[in-house]
């Protein structure tokens, strides 16, 4: 499953700075792409330091494709006025801290010259949008939906589904859970020791 989850990330991660304002959102997933797998095939990431830069470098990129306070947001659905505005801010931060703490290194590992496939796009309406890819990796060929909003005029990524599971909605379960016995304040706290665990687990 950690292995299933990380390929998501390694196709949500694919992005590309300074998208022109009137692309398509296959034409950004695709430009984006290009530019991930460079990285990705970059003999340094290998060995240190330059392993470290690189995913850095997937990391910008990421930030620049992916509306992660969309994303967080979502994840907390019916569950959004138990925080306060301030718990709300701190939660998206702690929790993206803790997605680039868990699967950046573990992005890079599972990254085997997958090919992606573009097989369609559907305009939802003016704001959202629907991008079907598959991934080729191994023996399987992996049907794919990424979900795209448009913010301040561009086009970024808030959801991606594998076989029907969305990442949205699979965190979404896991934090209502948390949170039917917890606080917001706790959840938080949550966030911040595990991404406290993925740091030592990789010294």
């Amino acid at each position: 499953m950690k292995r299933a989850v990380s390929l998501l990330f390694v196709i949500l991660f694919l992005s590309v700075p300074h998208i022109a304002l009137g692309s398509q959102p296959t034409d950004v997933l695709r430009e984006a792409v290009d530019k991930a797998i460079r990285i990705l095939d970059e003999p340094g990431l290998a060995s240190e330091p330059e392993r470290s830069s690189r995913l850095e470098d997937l990391w910008t990129l990421a930030r620049e494709v992916i509306d992660f306070q969309e994303f967080a947001n979502r994840c907390l659905m019916s569950d959004w006025n138990r925080f306060a505005a301030g718990e709300r801010a701190e939660f998206a931060s702690a929790f993206v801290d803790f997605l680039k703490k868990a699967y950046l290194q573990r992005m890079a590992n599972v990254y085997e010259g997958q090919k992606i496939r573009f097989v369609g796009e559907k305009i939802q309406d003016e704001n959202n949008a629907l991008v079907k890819v598959e991934v080729l990796w191994r023996d399987l060929q992996m049907p794919v939906e990424v979900r795209m909003l448009k913010s301040h005029s561009r086009w970024k990524v808030y959801d991606v589904v594998l076989f029907g599971v969305s990442v949205v909605g699979n965190y979404r379960v896991q934090i209502h859970s948390l949170l039917r016995t917890g606080s917001p304040a706790g959840l938080i706290e949550i966030l911040k020791k595990q991404r406290e665990a993925v740091l030592e687990s990789e010294e």
